[in-house]
């Protein structure tokens, strides 16, 4: 994995070129075996959007951030982080949502 990835609605795709895009991701690759990949989903659109995790291997991504919530809820613990299962994820209209690797 490369040490930054950026992206778009689309993995690998960011919309660098058009200036009314509102939906950013990046995927930050770790340095050392024990540290985690992160991914970064940013939607400033008004609509919520289905956007693509990367595919990992031997490791699953875990939700850590996620501002659609309540602000005492929007950071979880890493033993509250919950396992995403699926290969995306819904990121609400005006919301981060950040993923750790482990």
């Amino acid at each position: 994995m490369k040490d930054i990835t950026w992206h778009g609605v689309k993995l690998n795709e960011p919309q660098w070129q058009d200036p009314s895009a509102k939906i950013l991701a990046c995927t930050l690759s770790r340095i050392e075996p024990e540290e985690e990949d992160v991914h970064i989903m940013c939607n400033m659109s008004d609509d919520d959007q289905l956007m693509e995790l990367p595919k990992l291997s031997g490791r699953s991504w875990h939700l850590a951030v996620d501002t659609n919530g309540s602000i005492k809820e929007d950071v979880m613990e890493t033993s509250q982080q919950r396992i995403i299962s699926t290969r995306s994820i819904k990121v609400s209209s005006h919301s981060i949502i950040v993923c750790e690797s482990r």
